[in-house]
């Protein structure tokens, strides 16, 4: 595999990575869900933004800087957003690309079939060679 191919590879893969879907913003906890909601008209937003964001909130609504730090790293490790920077230049970006399993789903799946059937014909053709008695030339992997 080219060095090119590999690199295109790796770009495929974070396409398919993460991302954010609006029916699952309905499921989130209502003080991350009010943080997502602002984050998605910002886009991105320093640490300290955040913070001016949560302390303009009605007290009864209002978090702690510390529940505001988890529901931040919630909220990256679910893939909702992209931390950016550290220190003093923290901040959060929207992860808009696309979930896995949306609109490609059936090509995905159908592109696992074909896989998982050409692995399982390779594997019939070794064996098919093993029990004849010669270990014969494996058939050249895909890279």
């Amino acid at each position: 595999m080219s060095l090119f191919d590999k690199l295109q590879s790796e770009l495929d893969d974070r396409n398919e990575e993460g991302g954010i879907s609006t029916v699952d913003l309905l499921e989130l906890p209502e003080s991350l869900r009010r943080i997502m909601r602002h984050m998605l008209r910002a886009v991105t937003m320093p640490r300290k933004d955040v913070l001016t964001l949560v302390a303009s909130w009605p007290e009864k609504d209002r978090i702690s800087e510390e529940e505001l730090d988890k529901a931040l790293k919630s909220l990256v490790h679910q893939g909702w957003l992209i931390e950016m920077g550290e220190g003093d230049l923290l901040g959060y970006r929207v992860n808009l690309r696309r979930k896995k399993g949306s609109q490609l789903s059936i090509f995905n799946t159908i592109g696992e079939k074909i896989d998982e059937r050409m692995e399982a014909a390779r594997k019939a053709a070794e064996e098919k060679a093993a029990q004849e008695g010669g270990e014969g030339t494996p058939p050249p992997e895909d890279e």
